[in-house]
């Protein structure tokens, strides 16, 4: 069904943010440091909720086939995106990073299948598009030797072959138009750039190579986070001295990156001895690039580039197609180029964060053309911060009336606070709630009553965020647990100015009609438009909807948090938000009902899972009548640090390393600083191998891991399991029919409970689950439930007799054995408030204390306002 709605476009301006913040969401016993708190869980939340909700306008754009409105919107939920790239601590906030990875692979998706680009498309979304646009050459090693090559003097002499041949096809024709906006713009950067290389002392025909990385755009970020003219990540970058913080971005200045790329360039060719294989390794890597010239056993760049990832084969193929070009435009069809003029400029030291609207005027010139001079900036200002001030590049010419002009700065100009434009409806003690400071500081910092009448439009200054820490947005709501539905600490008068903006929040909506029809002292009149601007727009409610999918109802439990809900569902957060219209200022509550689309094929089994639990009380899912009850909330997410391996974290939470690669699908033993690993730290209930031996992993969802061996194709597997190769592929995101050797893949079977190579009888109602405790061995704990050890050792994946205290063991029986703990925790109790508490032991984790307190990690952290799993010896905790 579609219907017309209208869509407020709401005017959001900031220097720090483009966005408002959320309501209280922490409870705190000192209330400045609450207002602190919600402040920055909200301002984040809040710019969230806005790339959000235009990545779901995107969506149905798409389904409409509105190509140049869905990358609109793609585009402008990504600024927002990048835009929080800067805020300290958002790294380590999972929802940012969740949204962002959706967007992106949705966006993907997008253009992968576009014939043409539009027009107002970014560089990463191009270079997507270029890549998919131009098949790659299969040439085996002994044919290629025997293809025509030419080699072009220079100063690294250019090999034209079959691979670049077609690149220098693509860039005369399909490519035609960026190649002539990037041969237009390097009239503005080359002259700079080529007189760095010279004082670098590094070949200046590597300049081209900046018009591939970014089409030369300074502030172009990739899909991957590099940034600027070179597209440095931030580790690469801060070892070639950029800088990054809240207010620039030091990848992003044309002239501080170009010298960290000629260094870097030489650097690599001084280790490598060849500039084909630099430049391979300045995109994937010297480590990459030495692994290949080992499996290579050569060191020619084309005897080693069948061994680089794929994304790397091409871009020496591609570099040497744009130099080419490049150094003869003419020749290949580009005349009349409109080369852009280098910036003129003299350069201003400024104290302060001072607004840059404020400062191009007193430069006599406009913002775009500040900005332009100065791609550095993130945040519309100066940094407040910058030892000795910051030099500001201002056209040339103009610096005594600049100087004079910036005697007297306006209050309005120093940029140490959040900017806010008000709607209809909206008085100072909204504003200042939202916020969370007092009406009267609201009034002070914009020179106004507590009373006084607010208009649509009007433009308030918000203090706050004038310190920033490095945690500061850190935390979000997609690991927040489930609240009590009469939670009282939830702000519910809140309303974010982006939750209507689909016109599917009906509450939203009430409150926003009360607003219009509410006259107070403080209330503008009601001939005043709750927005400047109302767009139409027609909606299709079922465009965001997977295709060959169906929903089923989820009640939320205690304990519960949307990302182990997604966990669970094998789902992304952002769908789960999407399908039920959930803010990213907001969190779940204990009884909400949520609609997750599932596989067809699926539904009984996904829509069986919402009767594994009672809301209240009984949260356990799978359980013998004495034993602990297992939580989603038991779910644990453990962000891999530098110098830590599998064996350490196993350790750390009691688990096994197999245990850690099957609930993460890792296949060896390389992980990856950054990434956040899901671990069960009550043991291997949620997923448990059960013969190691065999190609098959079964767990008590029915999910099979299959090992896909030499001869194996879709269809036999498809056969073997009893299930279409349509399935396969959807389960596991294939789209041809190719499937390599030793790949896994996940399959899916409701109507057996028996593992492939285990024909064990197994039910819900006989599978218990055991704790190991100090001095048991194998053979008593089968005596206990009257099975065989060979059982118990097939059923866990035990090749031998050993077993480790503390580890927990899958077992099939009818026998009711309690699982006692073998220790009392020792707590300090507050007899008046029943409040107990734990003082940390030296060897404590988070996990270890919430098992001897029958709690969990996440109430754990909940209760300590903890963001990470760190703990301190002598650190008190609260266990209730």
């Amino acid at each position: 069904m579609k219907k017309i709605i209208l869509i407020p476009i709401v005017v959001f301006v900031s220097l720090l943010i483009s966005s408002c913040a959320s309501s209280p969401e922490i409870t705190n016993q000192n209330q400045n440091e609450l207002n602190q708190n919600t402040n920055r869980i909200g301002i984040v939340s809040e710019m969230l909720e806005e790339a959000r909700q235009y990545y779901v306008l995107a969506l149905r754009k798409q389904e409409v086939n509105s190509t140049k409105e869905t990358v609109e919107n793609y585009e402008a939920a990504l600024r927002i995106v990048n835009n929080l790239s800067y805020y300290p601590g958002i790294d380590e906030n999972t929802a940012y990073l969740e949204l962002e990875n959706s967007i992106i692979d949705d966006y993907k998706n997008f253009v992968d299948g576009l014939n043409e680009l539009p027009d107002g498309i970014s560089f990463a979304a191009y270079e997507e598009w270029m890549k998919e646009s131009v098949p790659e050459i299969e040439i085996a090693a002994t044919e290629f030797d025997k293809t025509e090559r030419v080699i072009i003097p220079a100063d690294i002499p250019l090999e034209i072959n079959s691979n670049v041949e077609q690149w220098m096809t693509y860039f005369t024709g399909k490519g035609s138009g960026a190649m002539r906006r990037w041969l237009e713009r390097s009239g503005r950067y080359f002259p700079m750039m080529t007189q760095v290389f010279d004082e670098v002392g590094a070949p200046k025909q590597l300049v081209y190579l900046s018009m591939m990385e970014s089409g030369l755009n300074p502030t172009a970020r990739s899909w991957a986070s590099a940034v600027g003219l070179w597209q440095f990540i931030k580790g690469t970058g801060k070892l070639y001295g950029l800088e990054t913080s809240f207010y620039y971005d030091e990848r992003r200045d044309p002239v501080k990156s170009t010298y960290a790329a000629a260094r870097h360039l030489k650097d690599l060719y001084t280790s490598l001895g060849d500039w084909y294989l630099a430049l391979a390794a300045y995109n994937c890597g010297e480590g990459r690039v030495t692994r290949a010239m080992r499996k290579a056993k050569d060191n020619s760049y084309w005897s080693v580039r069948p061994h680089l990832p794929k994304e790397t084969r091409n871009y020496v193929p591609i570099y040497i197609a744009v130099s080419i070009i490049a150094m003869d435009p003419a020749k290949y069809g580009f005349s009349d180029i409109n080369y852009q003029k280098p910036y003129q400029y003299d350069t201003y030291t400024v104290d302060g964060a001072i607004d840059l609207n404020f400062l191009s005027s007193c430069a006599n010139t406009d913002l775009a053309t500040l900005q332009d001079m100065n791609p550095e900036l993130t945040q519309l200002s100066t940094p407040s911060n910058f030892s000795g001030g910051y030099p500001l590049k201002i056209p040339k010419g103009s610096i005594e009336i600049f100087a004079s002009n910036l005697k007297n700065i306006p209050e309005s100009a120093k940029r140490t606070f959040l900017v806010h434009t008000v709607k209809k409806g909206e008085t100072v003690t909204k504003i200042a709630n939202k916020y969370g400071i007092s009406k009267n500081e609201l009034a002070d910092a914009n020179n106004i009553s507590t009373k006084s009448k607010l208009y649509s439009g009007l433009v308030l200054k918000i203090p706050a965020l004038t310190n920033l820490n490095v945690n500061d947005f850190s935390n979000n709501t997609d690991t927040q647990i489930a609240q009590d539905q009469n939670n009282q600490n939830v702000d519910e008068d809140y309303v974010s100015p982006y939750a209507n903006l689909n016109g599917e929040n009906s509450n939203v909506s009430n409150q926003i009609n009360e607003s219009k029809n509410e006259i107070t002292e403080e209330t503008i009149g009601e001939d005043i438009a709750l927005n400047e601007t109302e767009t139409l727009v027609e909606e299709s409610t079922t465009s965001i909807i997977p295709e060959g999918t169906v929903a089923v109802t989820y009640r939320v439990k205690n304990d519960d948090s949307l990302l182990g809900i997604a966990d669970l569902f094998n789902s992304r957060v952002s769908d789960i938000r999407n399908w039920n219209n959930i803010p990213y200022t907001t969190t779940i509550k204990v009884g909400q009902s949520l609609n997750i689309y599932v596989p067809e094929e699926m539904k009984d089994y996904y829509a069986s899972l919402d009767k594994t639990t009672e809301i209240e009380t009984s949260g356990n899912i799978i359980t013998t009548k004495n034993s602990k009850t297992i939580k989603n909330a038991g779910i644990v997410y453990h962000k891999i640090r530098r110098g830590e391996t599998l064996g350490l974290i196993a350790a750390k939470y009691g688990v096994s390393v197999n245990q850690l690669r099957d609930w993460n699908n890792v296949s060896g033993n390389k992980i990856m600083s950054g990434r956040n690993l899901r671990i069960y730290p009550e043991g291997s209930q949620n997923y448990v191998s059960v013969n190691n031996t065999k190609n098959t992993v079964t767990t008590k969802n029915n999910l099979y891991k299959y090992k896909v061996k030499r001869g194996d194709n879709l269809s036999g597997i498809a056969e073997k399991f009893g299930i279409s190769v349509q399935q396969v592929k959807k389960w596991n995101n294939i789209k041809g029919n190719n499937i390599a050797a030793g790949k896994t893949l996940k399959i899916y079977n409701s109507t057996s409970n028996s593992s492939y190579g285990d024909n064990t009888t197994k039910t819900s109602s006989n599978l218990n689950y055991y704790k190991i405790k100090p001095g048991e061995s194998i053979g008593s704990i089968a005596n206990k439930y009257g099975v065989k050890v060979s059982e118990i050792q097939k059923w866990n994946n035990i090749s031998g007799n050993k077993i480790l205290a503390g580890n927990t063991l899958k077992i099939y029986s009818d026998a009711n054995v309690n699982d006692i703990p073998n220790e009392t925790t020792k707590t300090t109790k507050n007899t008046k408030t029943n409040q107990q508490n734990y003082t940390v032991k030296n060897g404590d984790s988070l996990y270890s204390i919430a098992s001897k307190n029958n709690t969990t990690v996440a109430k754990l952290k909940s209760l300590n306002n903890l963001t990470t799993n760190n703990i301190k010896t002598g650190q008190k905790l609260k266990l209730n």
